[in-house]
Order: structure tokens, then C-alpha cells, then sequence
């Protein structure tokens, strides 16, 4: 992680790798921005490892539709 001036740690690669995801949700929980959505798209094919691991760019890039599965604000789902 990188470090400013004040001491306040943050990211410096933004990547997401599914292999090691287990769509607990607590990525978009914990974003600050809402950029990370947890949905039912999950059609997982693919030839090489290497299309698993998403950058920043590829995240900008994604083209489906997100669909919230559950609201994070309401975990009651009320």
C-alpha cells in the first residue's frame, strides 16, 4: 500500500482476483466510492487465468448490467 503525508494508507494496484473471491460482499461493503458491486453475473468462462484477475481498467471497461443482490444499508432486507 502506498502512504501520504499524514499518514493515510491506500492502494496503489487496484485489482480484483475471482479466483480468490469468495462474493462475500465485503468489498462493496467496505468501498468508499460504491464502485464495487456484487451481482449475479456469474458466467465464469474462460480460456487463460490471466482473464480472472480484473485491473482497474478492466473494471472501468465491464459492459453487463449490475444487479444488487442485497442492499448493504438494509441487512435485514426490510
Amino acid at each position: 500500500p502506498g502512504e501520504d503525508d499524514e499518514g493515510n494508507r491506500y492502494p496503489i494496484v487496484y485489482e480484483i482476483d475471482e479466483f480468490r473471491c469468495i462474493f462475500c460482499g465485503m468489498c462493496q461493503e467496505v468501498c468508499p466510492v460504491e464502485a464495487i458491486h456484487v451481482g449475479n453475473h456469474y458466467e465464469n468462462a474462460e480460456y487463460t487465468r490471466a482473464n480472472f484477475v480484473y485491473d482497474l481498467d478492466r473494471l472501468q471497461k465491464q459492459t453487463h448490467p449490475v444487479t444488487l443482490l442485497w442492499d448493504p444499508s438494509d441487512p435485514a432486507g426490510e
